[in-house]
């Protein structure tokens, strides 16, 4: 998976979601990392659709094809100001629309993105797996943030071909076996 079409498609669908329209000037979109999330969030406007930075672990199920299996999620919250029970359900009830959206343009893409051919970043999204798709609610976060989490993952081939010009000369691994 492309770390860099993943953060362009999450990005173009945040300016193009009428609930959010996320542009240069009026920033409703970011990637962040855990570690960075409290620190991205100070110049963002809400509604924000923010995409985690992935994960990856590898799975060759015995077959020497190995996959990358990417965990990440976008995490769709609104700020409420004071803490105020009915200002939170609000706030949850507009941000599940917008992760229903979400959810609706990703699985959509993903029919798309099967037809021959597709090299723009929804092309990344055919190796979706429907099967991990889950919506959690979230909140407070982020100093008073509430919404919802949508996580998934793809599934796709990782090549992991070994290019020997990476490597300094003569620092190939040498085995000795003995019995």
């Amino acid at each position: 998976m492309d770390l860099a079409n993943l953060e362009l498609y999450f990005e173009r669908a945040a300016t193009n979601n009428k609930a959010i329209q996320h542009t240069a000037q009026k920033k409703h979109f970011i990637t962040f990392s855990v570690e960075d999330a409290l620190s991205s969030l100070k110049n963002i406007e809400y509604p924000a659709l923010c995409l985690e930075i992935p994960n990856e672990r590898l799975s060759d199920q015995l077959s020497d094809n190995i996959r990358a299996i990417s965990s990440s999620a976008i995490v769709i919250i609104k700020k409420v100001g004071k803490i105020n029970p009915a200002d939170i359900v609000i706030a949850l009830k507009e941000t599940y629309i917008i992760a229903s959206q979400m959810q609706s343009k990703i699985l959509n893409d993903r029919k798309k993105a099967n037809q021959p051919g597709r090299t723009t970043p929804e092309s990344l999204i055919k190796h979706l797996d429907v099967n991990s798709i889950q919506l959690v609610d979230v909140g407070p976060v982020f100093d008073g943030c509430y919404g919802w989490r949508l996580e998934f993952q793809f599934n796709g081939p990782k090549n992991l071909e070994l290019v020997e010009s990476d490597w300094l000369p003569g620092t190939e691994t040498k085995f000795n076996f003995r019995d």
